[in-house]
């Protein structure tokens, strides 16, 4: 369930091969979504998604999509407890 693009709103990202990089404005896109921003948790999802499914696939292979998808539902329940680090 890809999340669309905000064009503007991609703050800091810029693209390495296929892949966005937050780099040094993950706290203030992490904020903004821990605020509500659709685009900063959008361009958190594009950031992570593709080494997140990366991993996945490496692990389990047959549910990597399903593992994906689980984790994201729980990280977007769970977002305001997150601080970074």
């Amino acid at each position: 369930m890809p999340i669309p693009h905000r064009g503007a709103h991609a703050v800091g990202a810029h693209a390495v091969g296929a892949h966005a990089v937050i780099g040094v404005e993950f706290d203030s896109v992490l904020r903004a979504a821990q605020a509500g921003a659709e685009w900063a948790f959008a361009t958190l999802y594009r950031d992570i998604n593709p080494r997140l499914l990366r991993y996945f696939a490496a692990q389990a292979p047959s549910v990597a999509e399903d593992l994906a998808s689980e984790t994201w539902l729980a990280a977007a329940g769970r977002l305001h407890l997150f601080s970074g680090g």
